[in-house]
This record gives C-alpha cells, sequence and structure tokens, in this order.
C-alpha cells in the first residue's frame, strides 16, 4: 500500500475521534513557509545598524518565521475585538432595550463572532506562552504528551472554523432577508468571518481531521437550543424558519439541516488543509500517526 493510501485510510481510524497529537508545537507554530518576509525586514534594518539595540535582543529570542506568526496571533484579537465591538453596538441599538443582551445571542452569525474571538485570544495566549516557555531556542513540548490546554484549542479552533463558514453561508443565503445596500453591518460578518478562518486555516499548522466535525456541530445544536430559550421568554425569532412553535418540524428541520450543512462544510474544511499540506511541499510522514509534519521551527 502507498503511503498515499496509508495516509487516506489513517484518517477513518478510531483515535482519529480523540483530540491526542504527538507534535504538540503543530497547534502554536505556522506552516513552513509562510512568514519569512518579517524576518528579511528585520534583517535589513539589523545588517544598516537600525535599532540594532533591539534587533540583538529581538533575534536572541525568536526565530524570523516565528516573529510573524506572534504579531500575526496578537493583530487576530485586535480583529475580533472591533468586529465584535461593531456588531454588538448595531445589533443591540435595533431592538427592545428590555430584551438586553439576549437579543444578541438570537443570530447565529454573533454565536460565531464570538467563538472566532475567544477562538483568536486563546491561540494569541497559547502562542506567547509557548514563546516564553521555550525562549526561541527550543520546543516546550518536548515529548509527545498533548497538554490539555491545547487540547481545547484544538476544540475551540475546529467550532470557530466550522461555525465560522457555516454561519455565513446559512444567513447570507438561507436566513437573510434584508436588503446588502440598507443594512452593510449586517453583511459585515458575513464577509470577514469566511475570509478570516480560511487565511488562519492555511496559516496555522494546526491539523484537521475528518471525524472532528461533530465539534462545530454540536455548538450548532447548541445554538439551536439557546435559540429555542430566547423564543418561548422573549417571543423572538431570528427567522420563520425557526419558529419553535411547531417544535417537532423545526426540531427536525434544523437536526437535519444543521447536521448535513455542517458536515460538507468540514469536507470542505479537510480538502483546504490538503490542499495547504500539499502548497507547503510538506511530505515528511509522521512516524506514529502517518501525518504530514511541516518544518519543525525549534530545530
Amino acid at each position: 500500500m502507498s503511503n498515499w493510501e496509508v495516509r487516506c485510510w489513517s484518517e477513518f481510524s478510531v483515535e482519529k475521534f480523540g483530540l491526542n497529537h504527538d507534535e504538540p508545537e503543530l497547534f502554536v507554530t505556522s506552516q513552513s513557509g509562510l512568514w519569512p518576509l518579517t524576518g528579511y525586514a528585520w534583517v535589513a534594518l539589523t545588517e544598516a545598524k537600525v535599532h540594532s539595540g533591539i534587533a540583538i535582543w529581538w533575534e536572541g529570542h525568536l526565530t524570523c518565521w516565528r516573529r510573524g506568526y506572534v504579531i500575526y496571533r496578537v493583530g487576530a484579537i485586535a480583529l475580533w475585538l472591533v468586529a465584535i465591538s461593531i456588531m454588538s453596538f448595531t445589533s443591540l441599538s435595533s431592538f427592545d432595550p428590555g430584551m438586553g443582551m439576549m437579543s444578541w445571542f438570537l443570530y447565529l452569525r454573533h454565536w460565531a463572532l464570538l467563538v472566532v474571538a475567544v477562538d483568536a485570544i486563546y491561540q494569541a495566549a497559547t502562542t506567547l506562552n509557548t514563546f516564553i516557555k521555550s525562549n526561541g531556542l527550543e520546543s516546550p513540548y518536548p515529548s509527545a504528551h498533548m497538554p490539555i490546554h491545547l487540547k481545547a484549542q484544538w476544540v475551540i479552533s475546529n467550532i470557530a472554523l466550522g461555525i465560522g463558514l457555516f454561519a455565513s453561508i446559512v444567513e447570507g443565503t438561507v436566513f437573510y432577508s434584508g436588503s446588502l445596500t440598507e443594512q452593510p453591518l449586517d453583511v459585515f460578518p458575513l464577509i470577514i468571518l469566511p475570509l478570516y478562518v480560511i487565511v488562519d486555516l492555511y496559516i496555522t499548522a494546526r491539523p484537521i481531521r475528518l471525524f472532528h466535525f461533530f465539534h462545530p456541530m454540536a455548538y450548532a445544536f447548541l445554538y439551536t437550543g439557546m435559540a429555542m430559550l430566547i423564543q418561548y421568554t422573549t417571543e423572538m425569532t431570528a427567522h420563520p424558519l425557526l419558529d419553535w412553535s411547531n417544535p417537532l418540524f423545526v426540531g427536525l428541520y434544523t437536526g437535519f439541516g444543521f447536521g448535513l450543512g455542517l458536515f460538507v462544510i468540514w469536507l470542505m474544511v479537510y480538502g483546504l488543509y490538503r490542499t495547504r499540506l500539499l502548497c507547503s511541499g510538506t511530505t515528511e510522514n509522521n512516524k506514529d500517526n502517518d501525518e504530514e509534519k511541516p518544518y519543525d521551527p525549534f530545530k
């Protein structure tokens, strides 16, 4: 059996349901070759003796591509804090003040914005923690043991990736009833969500597993339950298709629609992940789980 066939069949093994991985550093690094420009620019400044003292300190603590990745992770926090602020202001100002924050949680796009913002903050925290522990010299994860905080990051990132795409597609095609020109701020998350999560998928070295499609699916069902609760307490609905006055029909509709839709989207995500590995030139196989291994930044 060829290596390609072995890799394909390995995706359907039982252990792929879990969160164990023998290369924890993949979750706090970028895919190889995606962040060289910041390093080249800093080397040029160093050779020109511009900010030489800072450059010496920086060069001793972080390699060029890791600098870029840390900057990217911190910048992502600012992006999503702005996005959450915009959506909170525009959404809450358009509803009855008596409803309070309940109205904000009525829409799937807001749930997507929230989990993507949490993911951006969490990834930045783990990346900075890795930098501090490693001091830029060696991996802070010398063993193949997957720490619990990276397992949590993996789940959150999977949810953010799946829900970010799903919310944009569903609300942009099925649920959205307004005009794109009449309510431009309502369209803002439908554009920025898929753009960010796809870019992030290509930048990070985090692996994607087919069997992890149930992570975003569970989050979508949590949103469905919350939408039902909000309707029963406030009589507000996000869309006529989510009117729980007929719970059997809506339950079957959302269960089948959300489940099938998220599964198809996750297949697309896995295809993008494999494309990322192909574009990065990753060919070396992991000896334990036969997954492709990008350039090791700690060596």
